[in-house]
Order: C-alpha cells, then sequence, then structure tokens
C-alpha cells in the first residue's frame, strides 16, 4: 500500500495520521517525510528519489508538508502516470472554513491529475462528537468538497493522547498501550508521603486508558479508510 498524506493546509493532522493511524497498521511501513521549508533539504532530484523508494518498498507512507504541496503536486504533474504509484491519497480537514477551503483546493488539483474519486479519501480530524452534531459536520464537508470520499466512519475524535505524542514523537500509542506495568499495585505498595510516585502512577494509569480508547477508535478509522 502507498499512501500520500497531503493538503495545503498546515495544523489538520498529517503527521499524526501518518505516524499514528497509517504506521502501525501498514505492515513494515516507512514514513517519508516532505517537509523542506524546516529542514532545508529538498534538492531537485527529491521527487524522483521518492519515486524510487515506493518502487523499493511494499508499504509506503509520503507525508507531504502544506508548504511543500504545490511543488509536489507540480512535480506529480510533470512526471506523467507517477500517481499511479499511490493506492491512495489522504486529505485531512478539521471543521474550519480555510482548512475546508484548502482541503478543497486540494482535491480538485488532485482530480485534475485524473485521480478518481475512490483514491482521494478525506480525513475529518479534531472532530468533537460531545458537542458536535457529527453526522452535520461530515455532510457539510462532502456538499463542501467534490471529487473526494468522505464518510461518517473516517473521522478521528479528539484525544487527548494525540496532544502527548504530537510532542512525544518517539513514543506510540502501542508503547502505552502495551505498557503493563501494575500501576495500581505500586500505588497501593507505596508509602502515603510518597506523594510524586503516586501521582506519577495515577498519570500513567490515566494515559493507557486514554490510549486504548484512541487506538480502537484509530482502529475503526482505519478499516473505513480502507473500504
Amino acid at each position: 500500500m502507498k499512501v500520500c498524506v497531503i493538503s495545503f493546509s498546515g495544523n489538520v493532522g498529517k503527521s499524526t495520521i501518518s505516524l499514528h493511524l497509517l504506521k502501525p497498521r501498514l505492515l513494515d511501513s516507512i514514513v517519508i517525510t516532505v517537509e523542506s521549508v524546516i529542514t532545508g533539504e529538498r534538492n531537485d532530484q527529491y521527487f524522483s528519489d521518492i519515486m524510487d523508494k515506493i518502487i523499493e518498498h511494499d508499504n509506503v507512507i509520503v507525508d507531504v508538508s502544506a508548504s511543500d504541496t504545490s511543488d509536489f503536486l507540480k512535480k506529480m504533474k510533470e512526471y506523467i502516470g507517477s500517481h499511479e504509484c499511490f493506492d491512495m491519497f489522504v486529505v485531512p480537514v478539521v471543521f474550519q472554513y480555510k482548512q475546508i477551503k484548502d482541503a478543497a483546493l486540494t482535491i480538485d488539483c488532485l482530480s485534475k491529475l485524473l485521480i478518481s474519486k475512490d483514491r482521494i479519501k478525506v480525513i475529518c480530524n479534531l472532530v468533537n462528537s460531545q458537542v458536535e452534531d457529527v453526522d452535520s459536520w461530515v455532510d457539510y464537508i462532502s456538499e463542501s468538497i467534490n471529487h473526494a470520499t468522505v464518510s461518517e466512519g473516517m473521522c478521528i475524535e479528539v484525544n487527548e493522547i494525540l496532544d502527548l505524542l504530537y510532542s512525544t514523537p518517539n513514543i506510540s500509542i502501542s508503547d502505552i498501550t502495551n505498557d503493563e506495568t501494575d500501576y495500581r499495585s505500586l500505588i497501593m505498595k507505596s508509602d502515603e508521603h510518597e506523594k510524586q510516585l503516586r501521582s506519577g502512577c495515577s498519570y500513567r494509569m490515566a494515559q493507557r486508558r486514554l490510549a486504548v480508547s484512541c487506538e480502537r477508535m484509530l482502529d475503526d478509522t482505519y478499516t473505513h479508510l480502507m473500504v
């Protein structure tokens, strides 16, 4: 599976989707980040290098930064047929006017490259189901965006653990859920004066519960994404 995560908007969750939704579920996958404005590492051959890696590996996720999206799409147009190397294009969007317009622009550009609607998937990110009408949210996105697939199942709800992982990219959700430490026993065995230890254990327990909830949600999102 070769997936390109792309949008003209920043801060819509491209890296989170690449690292925490897609990578753990695509066996032995690699993530290629296109982020030249920050790293300054992009060269004229970067697109060709990406295409080579896509051929070399079975599962590849290309995470294109907002600042590189225009050039990436231009390169894809120049390299005739290069879009066929990707099985799917994922366009994240949050429920804000500018981000929706940017998503629509991204999708229109992909469509002009003759990429079919079923290969362009919109993920509605940072959905707060407690205060938002998710059905209306998704319906509005669907009406605003043409040439892409949008569904209620392809949503990622707000979850505190994702904010934590954003600031600590070396830790995965699986790292937290697979932590078998018995924090409850540690709390019970600790002295009542060991407040810092107790607080730390309680925090880890809360993290694990959030991670389990988030992992199940992402499993469901991934299932709908791959339909």
